[in-house]
């Protein structure tokens, strides 16, 4: 089983730690299903923790390319109208209860 297989897997199933991963491989194993079993025992931990991060990677790059398009000023608007969008339910509230 090849790497970029192993880092779709978990990308589609969620997985987010080594632990899930290997129960996940058990659950297969007890299916009949061993590809991802044995890429576990034949890759070893460090093999098996690139593809954790490397799916991490690959779900969280876009996001990053696009913020990193954006000037600082733009990134500043969108946490302050983020920041008054949160406090527009408690400024109501305490008005209220004044």
């Amino acid at each position: 089983m090849p790497v970029y297989d192993v880092t779709q897997l978990v990308q589609t199933r969620g997985i987010t730690s080594r632990l899930q991963l290997v129960a996940f491989a058990v659950q297969q194993n007890r299916n009949g299903k061993t590809n991802l079993a044995e890429f576990i025992a034949k890759r070893g931990a460090r093999v098996v923790d690139e593809a954790l991060q490397l799916a991490r990677e690959f779900a969280e790059a876009e996001g990053k390319l696009a913020r990193s398009k954006k000037t600082r000023l733009e990134l500043l608007n969108e946490a302050y109208a983020a920041s008054v969008q949160a406090n527009a339910g408690s400024v109501g509230y305490s008005a209220l209860s004044s």
